[in-house]
């Protein structure tokens, strides 16, 4: 018990709140806006990807309709 009476008095108000504890110490980057820039960084890589694939089905469609001058 003498562990979880430091703890508590060494976290003061964030003590039960794992959300609001820093993921490193030292480095001030809570677990919530970890999480939240994993969910920004995933859905931006799926866009991106969506993207790419769009431009590369208009270059080829494109070729194929010889919208670019290729013979």
């Amino acid at each position: 018990m003498g562990e979880s009476k430091r703890r508590k008095d060494q976290m003061g108000a964030l003590y039960g709140n794992p959300d609001k504890e820093y993921l490193i110490p030292g480095l001030p980057i809570t677990k919530e806006q970890s999480r939240y820039w994993y969910k920004f960084t995933v859905t931006g890589t799926w866009i991106c990807i969506g993207v790419i694939a769009l431009i590369w089905v208009v270059v080829n469609f494109g070729h194929y309709m010889k919208w670019w001058g290729a013979q």
